[in-house]
């Protein structure tokens, strides 16, 4: 389609479109960097003028459309700030082209799409290191001794006596934890960064005439692995068998938090799948659904319940059987 397409396209329609494409990427990183309220919003766009270049003119122009971004951001801005912010989304247009001229599946795109952005962020945090002298110890868990001291002070003009002591502990069991999941934090904001520019792609380029873009189904069919519900098990009882025999290290904390909480996240997706599949049987649970995501995140008992659905339908493939039984039903 794209072939015959480019054919017709003058030299100058495509310097043109280029240009504008760069104007559009540009505009956007500067509200990004500039309004850090709507840097999230604006960045996302970034990578879509550049998808498109990619797709209608070849992955050329669209490695111009990138170098021109980057260097006029260097101009208005410090070089960090355009390592920190425009290279990444710059290098996610570029995959998304990529991706999208060799129509790759939906599924392919995203995971390297989220190997980009994962590795983009890698970067940016290695140059902090080798710029500013950051302690990136904090990514293997842990915790940088000014910020105990900062907690510290701050605690202590609060609390006193027993109760200092009391608040002290919790919090640092809470400041492990998050430190602990960092890795799993970083993996759901390279997934973001990835989702979000595909599914704005798709809404963008479905209305200037692009409709053979690849996407996922349905949300109401998702379906995952059951190995997921196996290797969470696996690690909880793994956890739970070095504790008894007296090899626990902290390390084997880390991976099996991270491997345990990737697991939760994928059996909560599910779950969610489960629930809008089952709006379509019964219509009142409509109203409930949003409630039941937002709940969720508020409380972990929803958010248990939901994963534990999710993990149910991964194993026993209710909603094939579900959905075989009906159409031999329809069928009859």
């Amino acid at each position: 389609m794209f072939q015959n397409f480019e054919r017709k396209i003058s030299p100058a329609t495509t310097l043109v479109t280029a240009a504008m494409c760069s104007a559009i990427a540009i505009i956007f990183s500067v509200i990004g960097l500039y309004l850090p309220v709507l840097s999230i919003i604006a960045f996302l766009i970034v990578p879509i003028p550049i998808a498109y270049v990619c797709l209608r003119f070849g992955m050329k122009w669209g490695w111009l459309v990138s170098i021109t971004v980057l260097l006029l951001d260097s101009i208005l801005f410090d070089i960090l700030s355009v390592a920190f912010a425009s290279a990444t989304f710059c290098l996610l247009g570029l995959m998304l082209g990529f991706c999208y001229q060799k129509k790759y599946s939906a599924v392919k795109t995203l995971w390297l799409s989220v190997i980009v952005s994962a590795g983009t962020l890698i970067a940016q945090f290695a140059i902090a290191s080798l710029f500013t002298g950051a302690d990136l110890s904090i990514f293997l868990g842990n915790i940088p001794p000014e910020l105990n001291q900062e907690i510290d002070t701050i605690l202590t003009g609060v609390y006193s006596g027993s109760d200092l002591e009391m608040v002290k502990i919790q919090v640092n069991e809470t400041l492990n934890l998050i430190v602990k999941a960092l890795p799993f934090s970083f993996f759901l904001v390279a997934v973001f960064q990835a989702f979000a520019p595909m599914w704005l792609c798709r809404k963008i380029f479905n209305r200037l005439g692009i409709s053979n873009i690849p996407y996922f189904s349905p949300f109401y069919s998702w379906q995952f692995s059951p190995f997921i519900v196996y290797t969470y098990i696996a690690v909880i009882l793994g956890k739970i068998l070095f504790q008894s025999i007296g090899i626990w290290r902290v390390d084997y904390e880390s991976v099996i938090l991270n491997i345990s909480l990737l697991c939760m996240w994928i059996m909560w997706l599910q779950g969610l799948s489960v629930l809008w599949w089952a709006t379509y049987y019964k219509p009142t649970w409509r109203t409930w659904r949003w409630p039941i995501v937002i709940g969720s995140f508020i409380l972990p008992l929803i958010q248990f319940i939901v994963a534990g659905a999710g993990a149910w339908d991964m194993i026993t493939g209710y909603r094939k059987k579900a959905e075989k039984l009906k159409n031999t039903h329809t069928v009859s």
